[in-house]
């Protein structure tokens, strides 16, 4: 992390236990920080949240929130989405679900009533999500090319291969000003 005050650069070191494996080093896949500045990583060990004071490292995982699982069947999380009300939606080997920071709950857009239309989003893995400037949301997926979400009318739009995408597997998605 960077202070750009004291021109500061901070490294954090973050080892999981990997059964019969030992430690290793946990891989990062995306960054988010929330409206409170928390900083949130995702992995493919499940979330995990730094304490910048202690530089300590919190771990969620599906077996460890509150003893219950998410609403996702694995920790593979590949890219994350903070929305304007404070959710961050995950990308995740699964499909798409979200998490609220301030009580660590993880739930499901496909039963979401706000969301009818994300009931057609694949459930398949997602690597990144992307909000637009009319607040339009943008998925990059491993199988299923570019899909969009129009969030006002409620539609999703495919864009694949057939579209004239150069290939289906899309990992990475950036704004146009």
């Amino acid at each position: 992390m960077q202070d750009e005050k004291n021109q500061l650069t901070k490294i954090y070191r973050y080892y999981y236990p990997v059964e019969e494996a030992g430690e290793r080093p946990m891989q990062i896949y995306d960054i988010c920080i929330d409206k409170k500045q928390r900083v949130w990583i995702a992995t493919h060990a499940g979330l995990a949240m730094i304490n910048e004071p202690t530089g300590r490292f919190s771990s969620f995982s599906r077996d460890t929130v509150f003893g219950r699982l998410p609403n996702f069947s694995n920790n593979f999380i590949d890219g994350m989405l903070l929305m304007p009300d404070g959710k961050i939606w995950i990308g995740a080997y699964s499909g798409l679900v979200t998490f609220d920071p301030d009580t660590y709950r993880y739930d499901s857009t496909f039963a979401d009533p706000e969301f009818p239309a994300l009931k057609q989003l694949p459930r398949r893995r997602i690597y990144r999500l992307l909000l637009d400037n009319n607040n339009n949301i943008w998925f990059g997926t491993v199988s299923n090319g570019v899909i969009f979400y129009d969030r006002k009318k409620q539609h999703l739009k495919k864009i694949s291969i057939n579209e004239g995408l150069a290939d289906n597997l899309v990992n990475a998605l950036a704004k146009d000003n």
